[in-house]
């Protein structure tokens, strides 16, 4: 055993230091590798529920980037829920082609109790993020949506047909990351 010159054994303290300073590197790396997968995003729920709870009605607002893989897809009734407006009301919409081909959206229920659901069909984590857009109805939001650059994006045809039946209306725009 070492000693050092005021007889201590400093080996077991030179290897505790190089085990708290090896522990604090792996989480570091865990950490950073954690956010290097998702970009330090949020599912796509959570980001957009909470976008959806602050939109005032007429109003846009865009979320951060968020994270849609297939077990956490976005469900319009569990957007409802959260952001205290009713399922028939939230109108989720995969603004480009490029999206389309890995985001699917269905409308699901029957009418008057009907909600959109968006599901992945990719195999990897899809990054996206969002554009919230609310009006009274969904006509005025249709015609909002005509004045973005989201002109080919329609939300009046027969597809959502039971959706926003005089009351107000969002749509949740599905676009690329920022």
């Amino acid at each position: 055993m070492k000693m050092n010159n005021r007889g201590q054994a400093f080996s077991v303290f030179e290897l505790m230091i190089a085990a708290i300073v090896a522990v604090a590197i792996i989480g570091i790396l865990f950490m950073v590798l954690g956010q290097v997968g998702t970009g330090g995003s949020k599912f796509a729920q959570d980001e957009i529920g909470s976008v959806l709870s602050q939109v005032n009605t007429p109003g846009v607002k865009s979320t951060n980037n968020f994270v849609i893989d297939k077990d956490n897809g976005i469900n319009g009734l569990n957007l409802a829920n959260k952001a205290s407006k009713d399922s028939d009301s939230i109108i989720l919409v995969v603004s480009s082609t490029q999206l389309a081909s890995k985001i699917t959206c269905t409308v699901e229920g029957t009418t008057g109790s009907s909600y959109m659901v968006c599901k992945s069909s990719s195999s990897s984590a899809i990054n996206a993020s969002a554009q919230v857009m609310c009006n009274t109805d969904l006509t005025a939001l249709d015609a909002d949506i005509k004045l973005t650059s989201y002109d080919s994006v329609e939300v009046t045809d027969t597809t959502y047909s039971d959706m926003c039946i005089d009351k107000e209306c969002c749509a949740v725009i599905i676009k690329n990351k920022k």
